[in-house]
């Protein structure tokens, strides 16, 4: 500015954006195809934004859950009202490492209630894809899975293992491993006694 306050000249600063405008393009892209990918494989996604607690569910996200798209709200808390009494303590502490960074990427399977109150199994993955400028997470993605047949077929071999297939009763295997299983009742406080009778 002159003496009578008047401007006299100015100044102008251009940056060359284009690689960042190019390398978001480019990140936008890959993420639609990955969640198409996903969608293909009957994956459900969710995403969960840390800074703005802004929590996203899929379309197959609610249909592995036998609901319709948004048929309740995209949020932690209504994600967790529908997990297994049994199975919310271990939810929660899953999601509180992911949410702390102590781990870039964590799974677990856990029991939820359909729409009609049926149990399901599922497994979810999630991985931390953003932190902020202190290191911590800023957003985190993840699958929800159907894993019933997976779970049953578990169930079913260790059935075979501990039982005989001709009569259904405990086999030697269970025997075997019963020492184990009656410390571990005993730390929990619960007593028990076994009679064997040969005939």
């Amino acid at each position: 500015f002159s003496k009578s306050n008047k401007q006299t000249a100015s100044c102008t600063m251009i940056s060359d954006i284009s690689r960042r405008k190019n390398s978001e393009i480019l990140a936008r892209r890959n993420t639609r195809r990955f969640k198409e990918a996903l969608e293909a494989a009957e994956e459900g996604i969710w995403e969960i934004n840390l800074e703005t607690n802004r929590t996203f569910f899929s379309k197959r996200f609610y249909e592995i859950l036998d609901y319709k798209s948004h048929a309740f709200e995209s949020s932690k808390e209504a994600w967790r009202i529908r997990i297994d009494l049994r199975d919310v303590k271990m939810f929660d502490h899953w999601l509180e490492t992911i949410e702390k960074g102590d781990v870039d990427r964590q799974t677990l399977r856990y029991r939820v209630q359909k729409r009609e109150g049926e149990l399901l199994w599922v497994e979810s993955r999630a991985l931390v894809v953003a932190r902020n400028e202190f290191g911590q997470p800023s957003r985190v993605v993840g699958t929800l899975s159907d894993v019933r047949r997976i779970v049953s077929a578990e169930e079913t071999l260790k059935y075979i293992a501990s039982h005989d297939t001709l009569t259904g009763l405990y086999n030697r295997n269970f025997f075997v491993d019963l020492p184990q299983t009656r410390k571990d009742r005993q730390v929990q406080g619960q007593n028990g006694a076994l009679i064997l009778i040969d005939i």
